[in-house]
């Protein structure tokens, strides 16, 4: 049934419509039955109260050494992080819920003030660490690092080595971060000054990657082989079960280094203005490190498994690729998920290695325009990184000319402009009055760039949407 239609302009941003599922469809029937639209709480972990209690203890030193020509920094934080994950229960026929239409049979409900035993608790700390020194009035050196354990997951569960469990919490998040470099007062007058860094950044397990297809669930590869191993009786139930799990997430870790450089220019008292040039390396690297203790077992025992005989379908076989034995079914599986799946993550997607930020302000010190500032800023940054093309083979069979070509995107640009007039109001006994206006993304660029392509790269399967031209006037008081 049509009863709403949009039409759009290719090319014309302002003629696209992405939808509002908040309005409601027509109802419609069909013999004696009416339908109509309603939201359902499908999702389990999406429809519990959950919640994360932190309490922080922090203390912090800096210290002055040798008439100041060394600053040190010193910082020790202490988080203590408690989650309560919400009890889920589905509603049942008999729930009033159900009885007055405002739910439906089976749907995921919070159940209110229920919580999951045991209620983990984490306790990350952050130190951190610098020093400046100043060899010469005109020549600073300075370093800092900063090593740091972080909660995991609120809601992630990985691979565990064996089952019981089915799953298991992520580890604690660490990393590890470091910058050093270099500045120089060109004049020795304060005016002119240039800042040299380098840069490396280290974050540890983390666990954002969700695939849609999980090789390890029970509706999927390995637990459809254990059935047909137990169905054909080659292995017990008791056999299979430690190798029954259920994952949800899988982990990464991600490495950055790179280097900035930063002018500023400040001729007099009525110009300032600012150049930042910087280049990053991302990597993303050690896709799912909780996979191979699992595989080694499992493997080790698929290997004392005669399945001869027993057969499957499932996966990647067509009519022209005959069924596999179930236990080279399970191996092929996780073969190439960790192959496909771990190849796609480790690239560093939407990665822009060089940018560019210039701004400049003039503020009129007198005459008839004196408390007004004028200024603008540009932002830049190189074709982003969309990825690779690993299909071996095009449609029809043709090997695939592109295969390990990597797509890059546009170039990222952005206008940016604001005035402001400052002054003492009497009216509020001499207090700092000021008044703003920023204009950003003056020329409305860079509104809608490509992100991903479809697996068959015919078509955009994801795009940056940037915000558009916006004006923004606030007023400011200093007591």
């Amino acid at each position: 049934m049509l009863w709403r239609r949009h039409y759009a302009t290719e090319g014309d941003f302002s003629t696209y419509h992405q939808g509002d599922l908040r309005i409601p469809a027509q109802s419609f029937t069909v013999g004696t039955n009416t339908y109509s639209t309603r939201y359902v709480a499908f999702n389990q972990a999406g429809n519990a109260e959950n919640l994360k209690l932190t309490d922080t203890w922090m203390i912090a030193d800096q210290g002055y050494f040798w008439k100041d020509r060394i600053v040190t920094t010193l910082g020790y934080r202490v988080d203590q992080v408690k989650f309560k994950n919400g009890l889920t229960g589905r509603l049942s026929a008999s729930d009033p819920a159900v009885l007055n239409g405002s739910g439906i049979v089976n749907e995921f409900y919070s159940v209110p003030g229920q919580f999951t035993q045991p209620q983990p608790s984490f306790r990350p700390h952050t130190f951190t660490a610098g020093v400046v020194g100043h060899p010469t009035s005109r020549l600073s050196a300075f370093y800092n690092q900063s090593d740091n354990v972080g909660a995991p997951s609120f809601t992630a569960r990985i691979l565990p080595p064996e089952a019981p469990p089915l799953n298991l919490a992520p580890p604690q998040t660490t990393g590890k971060s470091r910058d050093y470099g270099v500045m120089f007062d060109l004049l020795g007058d304060d005016r002119y000054f240039l800042r040299l860094t380098r840069f490396d950044t280290l974050y540890l397990n983390s666990t954002p990657i969700q695939p849609g297809t999980n090789v390890f669930q029970a509706a999927q590869g390995l637990g459809q082989g254990l059935d047909a191993l137990v169905a054909g009786g080659r292995i017990t139930a008791a056999q299979a079960a430690p190798f029954r799990v259920n994952p949800t997430a899988f982990s990464i870790d991600t490495a950055s280094k790179g280097i900035e450089l930063e002018a500023i220019a400040n001729p007099n008292r009525n110009i300032s203005l600012r150049a930042n040039f910087s280049y990053s390396d991302r990597n993303r690297e050690n896709f799912a490190k909780e996979i191979p203790p699992f595989v080694e077992k499992l493997y080790a025992f698929l290997g004392t498994v005669n399945s001869t005989g027993v057969l499957s379908n499932f996966g990647q076989n067509t009519t022209a690729n005959p069924a596999r034995t179930a236990k080279q079914m399970i191996i092929d599986e996780i073969e190439a998920f960790v192959d496909q799946t771990g190849t796609n993550q480790t690239q560093a997607f939407g990665s822009r290695p060089y940018k560019l930020n210039i701004d400049g302000r003039y503020k009129f010190t007198e005459g008839s325009l004196k408390g007004f500032a004028v200024g603008g800023a540009v932002r830049w940054a190189s074709n982003n990184y969309m990825q690779m093309d690993l299909r071996t083979t095009l449609d029809g069979g043709a090997t695939n000319p592109n295969y390990g070509k990597k797509l890059y995107g546009h170039t990222q640009e952005a206008w940016d402009f604001f005035t402001n007039y400052r002054l003492k109001a009497d009216f509020l006994g001499k207090k700092n009055l000021t008044f703003q206006l920023n204009v950003r993304n003056a020329f409305n660029q860079s509104r809608v760039l490509p992100a991903r392509y479809t697996n068959d790269f015919l078509a955009l399967r994801r795009v940056y949407l940037n915000d558009p031209r916006s004006f923004r006037f606030t007023t400011t008081v200093e007591f």
